[in-house]
């Protein structure tokens, strides 16, 4: 009987192994980095992406309805990088084009958002919980 049951444990564990997927992140003005994906539970496992002189690491993902927003967080915490992907799920995620300019997703693109950075009073869209701060609107993003 415990050799059964064991069999059972052991296959059980076979289908719900991970399914780890590094995809290449590629976008405007050197963006680029490697996301790492489970495909099998869509979650983001890993992140790290350089822009600029910033290098930046996965810190959250979130499901916004029709899109999932992958979140990174440069070394001084003072800009943080929105990935936007339209699509409710990353389990199965195979890449693709990611939401900007030149491939909006409805009211998400994907940005750069410099907290540290001076701006004009109503730079960021209003409503927005927070004061000051600059975003860069990023267009041709891919994960491949």
């Amino acid at each position: 009987m415990h050799k059964i049951g064991l069999t059972i444990i052991l296959a059980l564990g076979f289908c719900l192994a991970a399914n780890a997927a590094t995809f290449t992140l590629a976008g405007d003005n050197g963006l680029a980095g490697t996301i790492t994906i489970d495909t099998t539970t869509g979650s983001v496992t890993s992140g790290t992406m350089t822009y600029g002189p910033d290098t930046f690491t996965f810190n959250v993902q979130l499901s916004l309805g029709p899109l999932v927003h992958i979140q990174a967080i440069n070394g001084p915490g003072t800009k943080l990088l929105h990935l936007l992907i339209q699509a409710s799920s990353l389990v199965g995620y195979a890449g693709g084009n990611l939401c900007g300019t030149n491939n909006p997703c409805g009211s998400g693109e994907s940005d750069i958002y410099c907290t540290a950075c001076s701006a004009p009073a109503g730079a960021y869209p209003p409503g927005y919980p927070c004061c000051g701060g600059t975003a860069t609107w990023l267009s041709h993003v891919t994960l491949t």
